[in-house]
């Protein structure tokens, strides 16, 4: 079982990945986790079934804090307000009061710093976990899942179309007003469970799936008739063939047992084309809107090499595919 640190509503404000160095005003580095946003004093839970392998007396970066382990890698609790009542090789369940957060060590203000490490210490972004537990819990391919969302929003909690699309998922409020859409937790639950209704609705053809999610099911099947693929808006084709290339679909069998096989490894499938999924998912949905929103030119500024990489993979796109 695998649960959300904090209470909902859950508010990232840091994401994985590099600093907002105008905001923190600190050299570049990369973040190694996520920044929840938590009261003063809030509590904190354990995520996952596990181990406590250290305690962070509050001395360090983290301030006080406690790491688990469990099969596939451990997890980072940091910035309580003060020493958890945890000792090593403790066994700890999911869901379990850890401590209260708090701006022990080095903090601009009460927050829960959460990390991830794989089985070899490497750090991952802890939302990549939870979307593929949510994924093999819905019976959806964790693989398509994964670029679907990097499609999306490439992995951005805070990102928002000129459709008003929100959030990770990309979630309409208007349609879906049961789901948290800034609440990536609760975001990639809800969005995990709408592909497995969508999949259902198709006969578990994922390229009607994945078209019902992006452009809603009167588009895909208008009047009880499948319309053919090419018939498809252009950004429904594009997004799909991108979500899906490359990827050896799970068969009816395989796709049925992801519900009860949870440690279910795929993560082979795609490795080579996901840095470029994820760019091209920040290139056709960020960018578009930051055109829109005429800031365009102030990030070029601002974040000249991830601009100019947007700019490239975007005239690869627009060279390449129909």
């Amino acid at each position: 079982m695998l649960v959300a640190p904090l209470l909902a509503p859950v508010r990232v404000t840091q994401t994985f990945g590099n600093y907002n160095q105008q905001l923190y005003r600190r050299p570049p580095h990369r973040h190694k986790g996520l920044d929840l946003r938590a009261a003063l004093r809030q509590p904190v839970f354990f995520p996952e079934d596990g181990v406590v392998v250290h305690v962070w007396n509050g001395a360090g970066a983290f301030g006080y804090g406690v790491r688990t382990r469990d099969d596939n890698g451990s997890w980072n609790l940091a910035h309580f307000d003060e020493r958890p009542r945890w000792e090593e090789g403790q066994h700890v369940r999911a869901g379990a009061l850890a401590g209260y957060a708090d701006s022990s060590g080095n903090s601009t203000g009460h927050h829960l710093h959460l990390g991830r490490r794989d089985s070899n210490g490497a750090p991952v972004n802890p939302l990549h976990v939870y979307a593929r537990y949510h994924a093999v819990r819905a019976g959806v391919d964790p693989d398509v899942f994964h670029r679907q969302i990097a499609m999306e929003s490439g992995w951005n909690p805070w990102a928002h179309s000129w459709a008003d699309a929100q959030g990770i998922a990309q979630i309409i409020p208007r349609w879906h007003p049961n789901v948290d859409p800034w609440d990536p937790f609760d975001s990639l639950r809800y969005a995990t469970n709408l592909m497995s209704s969508h999949l259902a609705w198709s006969n578990g053809d994922y390229p009607r799936a994945l078209g019902a999610y992006n452009a809603g099911k009167g588009r895909i099947r208008p009047l009880g008739v499948w319309a053919p693929r090419a018939t498809w808006p252009r950004e429904t084709r594009n997004y799909v063939t991108w979500i899906l290339k490359g990827v050896d679909l799970a068969s009816t069998d395989e796709h049925a047992a992801l519900v009860a096989d949870s440690k279910r490894n795929h993560e082979k499938k795609m490795a080579a084309l996901a840095q470029q999924a994820t760019a091209l998912g920040l290139t056709v949905r960020m960018r578009a809107t930051l055109e829109r929103s005429g800031v365009w030119e102030t990030y070029k500024r601002a974040h000249p090499d991830d601009a100019q990489l947007y700019t490239d993979i975007h005239q690869w796109f627009a060279d390449n595919v129909d």
